[in-house]
Order: structure tokens, then sequence, then C-alpha cells
């Protein structure tokens, strides 16, 4: 269900830092990060190792890192390549917490059969310690909070709410460069190299944690373990906004049609775990410069204003291009403006606020606009001019009210980089060129329209997929692996009616499962030139979504649609249950009488090598375990699903007040449809929620009760919370539901299981007593906790 994850928080929060190859010789690799932290403010303690040197910088040295003190947090390993095996297993001997290992990719003289020895060498030592290793081949990291610049990068942005992580250290020296320049506050950047250990997914881990990040940016070359790596992303996304550079594998094949389906299958993992993916390292950049936490949403109305017409009109284009449109400004604010401009100066969007305007006509401008109900953005330019830099008008512009309009700036010209740093720093986020802010606010808005979409909850289930998997096992043993007998004989198994009328290969529509070599099996839709895929597993809004955009509306009619929506949920369950099905693709799809389908199956099943598991949690169907309540009712406690999100939110209605602060530790009115979805929507290699509900399929089932356990694997602990309606106390389901929540824990691995609540909460005390559980006064609540 889920896998253990070894903390690398003292890693990237260290209190006590080893640099070993420290050095003061020009040309040295440990010169610049020892020069780098010796400057820094850093206020823990430092320890420099040269075997070779008693003085470095004039501080003393360790000649050996067995000199080295017990427990460092972190260290920076910058020697040669035939040294980094030695030195990291007798870091991990004295119980190091982390060790970043620079630059020896491009060390000459080393063949690569030595190096992948090394590798594997390596692998083994951090595999069997608790040791975590960043690199090899890292440029090192920066912690911008702790003042720390343990890198290549020669610049240390400022202390900020952005995080980043790559695999590549000309990625990581550009974005550390792009930010320091312009002021863009970062909590974090890591280059992460060849990934040994550490990987991007750990990282995305300890971003969702880390209070001093915001919104976190990663590029991807790889995605090594595609269900980790989503699992992490989606995790982090819930919480914080995610943007993703991966390089277009089309883009380096044009005309390969399997490179750009592949790009695609990509786009629609990334949106699946909640991911902005940025377009080209210009966008990645810019969405350094976009505040996404705080951005308004409210729609794309600009209104532009600056000092001259020229830009304006190439603003306006580029506002229209987006799809956005050009504000029309109440009467009150078109008489403010007046009162700003020259005599019989005109008020139009854009608004020339004249060559010679200054620090008072813009700040008093900007004032005005973002006042107005009817603007969604202000977008100010100014070109240099003699009258007014563009630094003094900067700094009379001052960070707009929560319900303005937001406002951006595109400072043109390269010597106009103060007076962006000075916006930015500021809170108003400044731009080179209008096109870069207009772009930057298309940025905002695709985030938004991803997240709406993301947390939607689908309709109910209109029954509940079945798949046997002895009947299928007895149906490969019967037919073998024929790919007409074999796929017939499966879809006819899971109520899949099929035609097979081979003339039809080939033709539109087209609607079909497939593999892909690391995110694992998809669905995808085709017809006259469109195409939509969504990952496995489906729901009823995934398939509906699939064939309305992979078709669109005019090419299946409504009896088809629906026929084909139930049908695509029981293929992708079979899809899911059975990883030797490489294919299942339905060509010139159409109805005929009796709901049955004509079309011509493409069908392909691999005895011997499976494909990629799926990149997303699949749903536990294994859970499923059938109770009877006291009353005689039968009913089902099983894992809770997307579907349920409107009995759960019934169910909140019928609680008292009382038992509603039991639950949440916290008066709470109503249960919304964002934290509703946050309870429902579960990536179940991390989380589990049994829902005690009836034998309805979910979105039509009731719910009686819920348990559930939050996965903390690299504290190796979960946290439960449950709740039974005072309707069905004293039945004995509160010790049901806690059983069964504590035996998945335990299968989960996890070595404990705690949850807090009220002093006042006798009948959960009295309950976790009974199984065991400790319990201790901890922030004026009680700490229930039980070691598994």
């Amino acid at each position: 269900m889920t896998e253990p994850i070894r903390s690398i928080d003292r890693l990237l929060a260290p209190q006590s830092i080893a640099l070993i190859g420290a050095s003061d010789q020009p040309d040295s690799l440990g010169t610049a990060f020892t020069r780098q932290l010796l400057e820094s403010e850093f206020p823990g303690n430092i320890h420099l190792v040269n075997r070779e040197r008693n003085q470095v910088f004039g501080r003393d040295c360790l000649r050996d890192v067995g000199e080295l003190p017990p427990g460092i947090d972190l260290a920076m390993i910058m020697t040669p390549w035939a040294s980094v095996a030695e030195i990291t297993e007798r870091l991990a001997r004295r119980h190091c917490a982390g060790a970043v290992v620079v630059g020896i990719a491009t060390e000459t003289g080393w063949p690569w059969a030595s190096r992948a020895s090394l590798l594997k060498r390596l692998q083994r030592q951090v595999s069997r310690s608790e040791l975590r290793l960043i690199g090899p081949a890292s440029q090192g990291i920066t912690l911008s909070h702790s003042g720390l610049n343990l890198s290549l990068c020669p610049a240390l942005p400022p202390p900020g709410g952005i995080g980043f992580v790559s695999t590549s250290g000309a990625v990581s020296g550009v974005m550390a460069d792009w930010a320091a320049q312009r002021g863009i506050g970062m909590s974090a950047l890591i280059s992460l190299g060849d990934e040994l250990d550490v990987d991007i997914a750990d990282c995305l881990n300890w971003f969702a944690r880390d209070p001093d990040t915001r919104a976190v940016l990663v590029h991807v070359e790889q995605l090594g373990n595609a269900r980790r790596l989503m699992s992490a992303a989606r995790t982090l996304g819930f919480r914080k906004p995610l943007v993703v550079l991966k390089p277009q594998e089309a883009g380096r094949a044009p005309g390969d049609a399997a490179a750009a389906l592949s790009d695609a299958v990509h786009h629609a993992a990334f949106l699946r775990a909640g991911m902005l993916q940025a377009r080209d390292l210009e966008e990645f950049c810019a969405a350094a410069n976009v505040d996404l936490p705080a951005w308004p949403h409210a729609g794309s109305r600009f209104f532009i204003a600056g000092n001259g017409s020229a830009l304006g009109a190439l603003a306006a284009d580029a506002v229209i291009q987006s799809g956005g449109t050009l504000a029309q400004p109440s009467a009150d604010t078109v008489k403010a403006l007046k009162v700003l401009m020259p005599a019989r100066s005109a008020v139009s969007n854009p608004l020339d606020l004249m060559r010679d305007a200054g620090p008072r006509r813009y700040a008093a401008a900007t004032a005005a606009l973002a006042d107005d109900a009817d603007t969604d953005v202000v977008l100010l330019l100014h070109h240099p001019t003699s009258f007014s830099s563009g630094s003094q008008i900067a700094e009379a512009l001052e960070p707009v009210a929560r319900g303005q309009a937001l406002v951006l700036a595109a400072f043109a010209g390269a010597e106009q980089q103060h007076a962006r740093r000075i916006l930015s720093e500021r809170g108003i986020a400044a731009f080179p060129t209008p096109e870069a802010a207009v772009r930057a606010y298309g940025l905002n808005r695709r985030h938004y329209r991803q997240k709406v979409e993301l947390t939607q909850t689908p309709p109910p289930l209109l029954r509940w997929p079945s798949v046997d998997a002895a009947d299928i096992s007895r149906l490969v043993v019967k037919l073998g692996t024929d790919p007409q007998k074999l796929g017939t004989a499966l879809l006819a198994s899971i109520g899949v009616d099929l035609h097979w009328n081979p003339d039809r290969r080939g033709e539109s529509p087209r609607l079909g499962l497939r593999s892909h070599a690391s995110l694992g099996p998809y669905a995808i839709a085709e017809s006259a030139g469109r195409q939509h895929i969504e990952c496995l597993p489906l729901d009823r809004l995934r398939a509906d979504r699939l064939l309305e955009r992979g078709w669109g509306t005019s090419t299946a009619d409504a009896d088809l649609r629906a026929t084909l929506q139930s049908h695509l949920l029981q293929m992708a369950e079979l899809m899911v249950e059975r990883s030797e099905i490489m294919r299942m693709e339905l060509e010139g799809v159409h109805l005929i009488s009796g709901g049955e389908i004509e079309a011509h199956l493409e069908f392909e099943w691999k005895s011997e090598a499976g494909r990629a598991s799926s990149a997303f949690a699949t749903y536990p169907w294994n859970l499923a375990l059938p109770l009877q309540l006291a009353d005689g009712q039968q009913a089902l406690l099983r894992a809770v699903r997307a579907e349920d999100e409107p009995a759960l939110q019934e169910g909140f209605t019928q609680l008292s007040p009382e038992e509603v602060r039991m639950r949440f530790l916290y008066p709470l009115k109503s249960l919304t449809h964002d934290l509703a979805a946050r309870l429902t929507q579960l990536d179940y290699d991390r989380e589990i929620a049994l829902v005690l509900a009836d034998l309805e399929p979910p979105g039509q089932a009731k719910l009686f009760g819920v348990v559930r356990a939050s996965f903390e694997p690299d504290l190796g602990r979960a946290e439960f919370a449950i709740v039974i309606p005072r309707q069905l106390a004293g039945q004995g389901l509160g010790t049901r539901l806690m059983m069964h929540i504590i035996e998945l824990t335990r299968t989960a691995g996890m070595g404990q299981i705690y949850g807090d609540t009220l002093p006042e909460n006798k009948a959960m005390r009295a309950l976790a007593r009974k199984l065991g559980f400790h319990e201790e006064l901890k922030d004026h609540l009680i700490r229930l906790t039980l070691s598994l």
C-alpha cells in the first residue's frame, strides 16, 4: 500500500556541515564551496576536511573523515571519484544524516565501466544505512532561508517561497541566476544529478511539509519511479502550486508519432497529478515570478496603462491573443483618471499616461484602476524616458489590497532591471515585456482551471465494476492467446457485447486502452484529428471527458456515449487487473441493434512480460468486507471513493455541533467541496479511509461511519481519525472500524498509529484504552498512541 520514505529533513535543514575536500586553491572544486560556506551566516557547526592541509582560508582542518564527530547533518563530498565510495561508507558508520556528492560525472580519466561499478557500490551502501545521498554529479544545493549556497551556482537567490528541484546542473544554474538577478525569492534549490538515492519524489515530499515553500518548480528529464513521483506530486499539488518542465520527446524526433504520443501521455499524467506543465524554459522561469497561491482568479479583463501608446497597443494584442479582454472602466474610474491627466487627454484602454508621467501619476492611476470592480488585472507599462526613472516609479507603487484587481508590471528595457527588482520586492510581479506579463497571467489562469477540474466530483457509479479474476484465468487457459478469441471473450466476460468487424480496421472513431513504458495503462479516444488521453484508473467523470474531448459532441450520439461510458469503466478495470494486457482498442466504433457494439478490435496479450503498473494508485477492492448492523441491515465496509463526496457531506449535516467539534477538534459549520474532495479523492498509497456504507454503488450509497489513516512513512507512523454518528453508538462499530484500520496500518509497514482528541472526548479515550493505546497530553490535546 505504501513504502518506507527515509527522511531528508536533516540533510536540507542542517545544523552541522562537513566539507570533505575543503580547499582554498584556485583550481580546486572545493574552493568555491568552502569560501561560500565560511562567508555565510550559518550558525551551526562547520567542519573542514582536507587530508593534506592543516588550515584552509585560515581555519583549522581535520585530516580524515574518521575525525568528524558522529551525527553530522550534511556532508559535502568534493573529492576525486576513486575516494567517494569509501568516504560515503565511513560517513554512514559515523551516523551522518546526508551527503551531497558534487560534480564527479565530469571527472576525466575514469572509464564508464568504473563509473558504473562505483554507482552500484554507492547504491548498496545507502540502501543498507540511514544516510541519504544527493548525486553523484550534483551541482549542490542552496538553502536561501539559511543563507547557504552549497552549490556551483555563483549567485544565491534571496529568501522566498519558491522551491526548485532538477537533475540537471545546467537548468539549476540558469534558475538560480535568473532568480538572483530579478530578486525572486527561493526557499531551496536542489540539484540531484544522477538521483542514485534522493530523487525528485523525495524532494517534493519535503517541499510539501516545508513551511517556507509556497510553490514548487520541478524540472524532470526522466520519470524514474513514476508511481512514487506522481504520488508525491499529487500530495504536494493539493497543498501548493507545482509547475513542471519536461523536454518534449517529439522535439528531439520531429514527425515521430510515437514520441508525440508519449509526450501527450506525460501531459495527461502531469494533469492528473496536479502539476502545471510549462511549455518551455521561458515560461518555466516566468512561473517563479507568478505568485500562484496569492493571485486572484476572478477573470481576465485587463486594463493597460503606460507612458506611451506603442507598448500599450502591443500589450492589447497580447491580451486578445491570450483569450483575455480589455476592461471597460466605470464612470467613477473615468472621472478619477481625468483628474490625473493633462487637459483634453482621453481616457481609454490602453491608457496613455503620457511621456512625462512620473511616480505620482503612476501611483494614483494604479490605485484608481485597482479599485474598479470591472477590472481583473491592471498591467502597468513603462519605457525609459528622461522625465522619471523606472526605479522612482517602482518605489512609488504599493501592493494592492485583497479584493482589488491584480497589478502586474512590464518595465521594458535592460536598464530597468533594478526597477523590476524593486517591484518584485514590493510584491508586484514585474516583467521585461508586455507579452511576458500576459503570458504569466495566463499561466495563473491555467493553474486555476486545472485545479478546479482536478477536484470535480464524479457522477455516481451506476453499477459496481466487476472483473472476475478466476473467470479470466479460466478463459486464458481455455482459449490461449489468440487475439480475436481471447479479446472478444474477455470483453464478453465483463459485459461488453462486441461484433468484431475487421473491415473497420483503422477507421474512426477509435477508443482504446494502451500501455506507456513508464506510466502504465491509459485510455485514448481519437476521431477526425482530435485526441484525448486519460491515465487509468477511470471514473465516470474521466470517461465522459475522454469521449467528449477525444470525439467531440457530434461524433457520438447519446446512446453510443452512454453505452461506451459503462463499457469503458469495465474495460479499464480489466486492464488494471491483468498486467498481461498491453493493448485493447476498438476502431470504427458504432452501435448496432440491441446495444451491441460493432468495431475492429486490436488486442495484444503478453504472458511472459507484463507492462508497467499504473502510475496512479488503483481502488483497493480487496478491502471490501460485508457487515451486518444491529438492526439486521446489511452494510459494506470499503475504501472511500471520490463518488462518495455528496454522501459524506450529507452525513456531516447529521452530526451535532458537539460531534463535529469532537471529530475536527474545532467548530466547523459545513463540509465544503474543497475539504470533502480532500477527504474522498485519496492516493491509496498514502492514505486510506474506510467507510461503512449500504450496498449501493458509490455515489448512491448512504454512509454510516468513517475511519481513516494517513501514512507518514518517513516517520514510520500513521494518524487515524474516526466518526461514528450518535445514532449508531453502542453497536461496537467503533471497535470494529478501529481494529480494521490498525491492521491496515500494520500491513502498510508503519510502526505506530496515533490520533489527537479533546480531553473531554471520553468515548474516544475509552475506546482507545480498550485497544491498548497510550495517552499523553500534548498542546492541550490528548495524543493517543499505539505501537504496532
